[in-house]
């Protein structure tokens, strides 16, 4: 019998009653909902939950809080990026994913969709910012770099445990085609991230939520297969689309 738990940061605020609704999810379950948690915050938490007489299964939904924080001046309160920490990200995976499988845990981790840190400014009314809009447009940039990055490693841990990806940031993307040349024969992918469905620039509205909830439940029907049969290990790893980026937010 599987025990599935679901780690999340405040994305994922209102997962717990959305599971209790589901029709078709009955298994054991318990769900962790930290906001402001870090990977290594919920790796702790993680460990609380787990039932050593059960098969475990983590499905990891957090990581944006490895990028960004808020911070409170006289002009209101504001999202921002911490720093460029890309190594100490994986760091915290490598940590999570290695003690997992110490403790025989099988783990899916869903990609981490990025914020709007303008679109958060405009939601919380920002009389004056800390920054110009140069210096938060930077940020934005590098937010997205580094999130690609990390989303990548993600998934080459997800195949490394022979588990799907779940790429949640793909609900953000608004892809476009670019024709070059005289001809116009060769095309360009141009990949732009529109947070209509963020509310706030950070969280989902409820479409967004009731798609994300639905795709981490369906998440764990790979891993009912994969307990009651044996499957060869590389059938159902999901290959990573390879995005030629044109980072532009559509605030």
């Amino acid at each position: 019998m599987a025990h599935y738990i679901f780690a999340c940061d405040s994305r994922g605020r209102d997962f717990g009653s959305f599971i209790l609704n589901s029709e078709t999810f009955q298994s054991d379950h318990s769900v962790i909902m930290k906001p402001g948690g870090q990977i290594h915050h919920l790796q702790t938490e993680i460990e609380k939950y787990l039932k050593p007489k059960l098969q475990n299964v983590v499905i990891f939904f957090a990581g944006i809080c490895n990028f960004t924080k808020k911070i409170r001046h006289a002009g209101g309160i504001e999202v921002i990026y911490r720093e460029r920490n890309v190594p100490e990200i994986i760091q915290q995976l490598d940590s999570l994913n290695s003690f997992l499988i110490s403790k025989n845990v099988l783990l899916k981790i869903a990609s981490i969709p990025p914020v709007s840190l303008k679109a958060y400014q405009i939601f919380k009314q920002i009389r004056t910012s800390s920054f110009s809009d140069a210096e938060l447009s930077q940020q934005q940039l590098n937010l997205f770099e580094d999130v690609e990055i990390v989303n990548n490693y993600i998934c080459s841990l997800n195949e490394s445990n022979f588990v799907n990806n779940i790429h949640l940031e793909k609900d953000l993307k608004k892809i476009s085609t670019k024709h070059r040349g005289k001809s116009g024969k060769n095309t360009k992918k141009i990949v732009k991230y529109v947070f209509n469905n963020l509310y706030d620039g950070v969280h989902p509205n409820a479409f967004l939520k009731e798609k994300w909830f639905n795709v981490l439940l369906h998440s764990t029907s790979e891993f009912v297969c994969s307990m009651s049969v044996d499957i060869e290990s590389d059938t159902d790893t999901d290959i990573t689309d390879t995005w030629d980026f044109k980072r532009v937010a559509s605030l």
